[in-house]
């Protein structure tokens, strides 16, 4: 009998692991990075997943976002005015808990120190400094489709193993 377990991970392609061909083949367990799937099964978020009362992978939106708001640059904002980007993306997971809570689950495999391994709290923000502006326009895709924003913004460190509350 084969037992066959479904995982979403998001490494551009979903993992299907079946017990037995994995044995035999050792180029699928080389594509497969054990530890990393190990770990995520057994991490903080495979629990929200599991109990949460909807699960929603790959979300895809379109918006259309003031280009104003893409820069930092405050004279190149007044100069860009009401101009308007056409933005598309995916959200990689969305979980709708019991309670009513949207909790958006971003997963990242940016390269971590070994002073972010000992400290998650700085590898939280630098994420959240680094890919701020794609939560942004998640929270905006969201507020959209669904008529509200997260109350919770996640990145999974696929490197630690482990989903990070971002601020």
């Amino acid at each position: 009998k084969n037992a066959t377990l479904d995982f979403h991970l998001r490494w551009r392609f979903s993992v299907r692991i079946r017990a037995k061909p994995l044995r035999r083949s050792r180029r699928a367990a080389d594509i497969l990075h054990f530890r990393q799937l190990k770990a995520f099964c057994q991490s903080d978020l495979m629990k929200l997943i599991g109990s949460a009362a909807k699960v929603q992978r790959e979300l895809k939106f379109g918006i259309l976002t003031p280009m104003r708001e893409l820069t930092q640059n405050e004279a190149l904002a007044v100069q860009l005015g009401e101009e308007t980007l056409f933005v598309q993306g995916s959200i990689d997971l969305l979980l709708t808990m019991p309670d009513g809570r949207l909790i958006l689950v971003d997963y990242k495999t940016d390269r971590i120190t070994d002073e972010e391994r000992a400290n998650p709290a700085l590898l939280a923000k630098r994420l959240g400094e680094a890919h701020g502006h794609q939560l942004a326009a998640y929270t905006k895709a969201l507020r959209d489709l669904l008529g509200r924003a997260p109350d919770e913004m996640r990145i999974y460190s696929l490197p630690l193993g482990m989903s990070l509350l971002i601020e």
